[in-house]
């Protein structure tokens, strides 16, 4: 099983090396696309990292910004669908 601070830390390094934010950019509670972090095209390509390295898959109702909105959302979200 997964730790949490495992999984945001790998989060966080997906993040970082595809939007290059400064580190004190990036908190765990920072919102990612209300900062301009990740545009629409990085959502996309989080959520297929996200899906390949985790294996699992996102149906169109898991799609929502709250759920992928800062690094502490989405460790949740990963989270519980590993638990299922």
């Amino acid at each position: 099983m997964i730790t949490t601070e495992k999984l945001k830390e790998t989060v966080r390094i997906y993040i970082i090396s595809r939007s290059f934010p400064a580190n004190s950019e990036l908190d765990d509670n920072t919102l990612i696309f209300d900062e301009g972090i990740l545009d629409s095209i990085g959502f996309m390509s989080l959520t297929a990292f996200l899906e390949s390295t985790y294996n699992i898959k996102f149906d169109d109702l898991d799609l929502l910004e709250t759920n992928f909105e800062s690094i502490n959302a989405i460790t949740e979200f990963i989270s519980m669908k590993l638990s299922k």
